[in-house]
């Protein structure tokens, strides 16, 4: 081994032990503050004290108290002193396990806060008093105690629910960065929210909004407040509109180079960046009936015809049945059996909003994933232009190096054994990368192999090994279903197995 060689390998096995070093200082920080804020707020936290804003709590005045000194010793806000006072508290109340992989350096505090964000939604429900008058209930006295135990009853109920998520994502994270846990988090802890997608969803469409916000040098944000699918549409079409408009600059130059035309007598290249060219389309859809500007796509527009986007949609087999039947509502199911929808990219959406765009899509795809472990066993489609590209798209979902995320629409279809060495043009021999990550594969020093199931073995210039799987399509099954992925004889009686829709362009990907 070189000498630099040598070198590079000792200062990463040095980074690694600060990585170890770094998580179980960070356990013992979320400690730290959840035992200062315990000690805080414990004390006579009933007792009430006079403020100029009014009677306010022992227990709120020391938290505040306790925040503020937080926040001074930390040198943060009191706004990010109080995000840190609630994940403390939340890992150490919630989620222990979390807690102790932490401190054992089996995940980072960014895994910690995912999985403490996304279980969010798991708590106990709003507890009523009853009337007197109801069930058992005689006086006043026998209201308030029916309410207490109801209460009592619920949390113990969102402990129990928020321990089978935390079992099942750390699974995950043992194995995935926060940014692909994101997703996987939030899919599993919708099986044990309290409300379900499609109730907080149709609640927060009624802040959807459009702000401005002033920047400098005669700049500003315009900042839209939509549904995720919305949104996504939105930027597909403005980057499909973006490309075409890139394609057809490229076209021209070459025509005019074609013909012989000097410097002297040719329009300024047009050089805009892809950015540049899609808040450029954003402006003229808009503003096109006002007057253009010499940057405007007018005449690209004008001939873009309908919208097309290409959005992935991942939903289980029983949400089509629903829409089949005309019984598709969205709205709340039995806890741990929930039917969750995801915006691949995103996350979990409103399912009444997933199936009415499945509806409406004139192309989709249909892939037979198996329950136990989410795996793609295979796929049919209404239109089959690429049957291989639509497989692998459909195993894959986004860039196989490790960590990334960008969706397959954006990645290159990459040969494992490179065809110029003889690497079939197979399934097993075939994976999606993203373009910068395709280039580090072939000229960064990183080496892969397939192996069975569509698994990536890579290794790092520096000799370290790192596995990607595909996706777990159904990873909210993880913690529920007790079934064997041994393969089973095929014929009628089987349960319907899970499918993923997805509405391409034109052609798929």
């Amino acid at each position: 081994m070189s000498t630099s060689a040598t070198q590079r390998e000792e200062l990463l096995s040095e980074l690694e032990n600060i990585v170890r070093a770094e998580r179980q200082l960070a356990a013992r920080r979320m400690d730290v503050i959840a035992r200062a804020l315990q000690a805080a707020t414990h004390t006579n936290a009933d007792a009430k004290v006079k403020t100029l804003s009014g009677p306010k709590t022992n227990a709120e005045i020391s938290y505040r108290s306790l925040r503020a000194e937080v926040a001074a010793i930390l040198r943060v806000t009191e706004f990010r002193a109080d995000t840190e006072l609630g994940l403390a508290s939340s890992l150490t109340a919630d989620y222990p396990d979390t807690l102790t992989a932490l401190r054992d350096g089996e995940i980072d505090l960014q895994h910690a806060k995912v999985i403490s964000k996304s279980g969010s939604v798991i708590h106990a429900a709003e507890t009523m008093v009853p009337p007197v008058g109801a069930d058992g209930i005689t006086s006043p006295a026998d209201a308030l105690a029916a309410a207490v135990e109801s209460a009592r009853a619920s949390e113990d109920l969102a402990t129990e629910h928020r321990a089978i998520y935390e079992r099942a994502v750390l699974e995950f994270a043992r194995e995935e960065t926060p940014n692909r846990l994101t997703p996987i988090a939030e899919r599993i802890a919708e099986q044990w929210s309290v409300e379900s997608i499609d109730e907080r969803h149709h609640r927060e469409r009624q802040h959807r909004r459009v702000i401005v916000n002033d920047r400098e040098d005669g700049m500003a944000d315009l900042v839209a407040y939509l549904p995720a699918l919305e949104a996504h549409a939105i930027k597909h079409r403005l980057t499909d509109l973006a490309k075409s408009g890139q394609r057809q600059a490229k076209k021209a130059a070459r025509a005019r180079a074609a013909a012989g035309e000097t410097a002297l007598d040719t329009p300024q290249a047009d050089t805009r960046t892809l950015d540049e060219r899609r808040a450029d389309a954003l402006a003229t859809l808009i503003l096109r009936d006002a007057a253009g500007t010499p940057d405007t796509d007018e005449a690209l527009l004008r001939n873009a015809g309908p919208v097309k986007t290409r959005v992935q949609i991942t939903v289980r087999a029983e949400a089509i049945d629903a829409i089949l039947a005309g019984t598709a509502t969205g709205g709340s199911t039995t806890l741990g059996t929930r039917t969750v929808t995801e915006l691949v990219g995103y996350g979990p959406i409103s399912l009444t909003e997933s199936l009415a765009s499945i509806g409406e899509a004139k192309h989709w795809n249909v892939a037979v994933v198996r329950t136990c472990d989410g795996q793609v066993l295979g796929v049919d489609s209404y239109r089959v232009p690429a049957v291989m590209h639509r497989e692998l798209a459909t195993r894959d979902l986004h860039c196989r190096f490790p960590g990334c995320r960008a969706p397959v629409y954006y990645c290159d279809l990459d040969h494992t054994i490179p065809a110029s060495e003889g690497g079939p043009t197979a399934t097993n021999n075939l994976a999606f990368l993203c373009c910068g990550h395709h280039t580090m594969k072939h000229h960064g020093g990183w080496r892969v192999k397939q192996v069975e199931g569509g698994v990536l073995q890579w290794t790092t210039p520096s000799g370290r090994s790192l596995t990607d799987r595909p996706p777990n399509q159904l990873p909210e099954l993880r913690a529920t279903t007790t079934q064997s992925c041994t393969p089973k004889p095929k014929g009628r009686g089987q349960p319907r197995r899970q499918v993923r829709f997805e509405s391409p362009a034109e052609e798929p990907f």
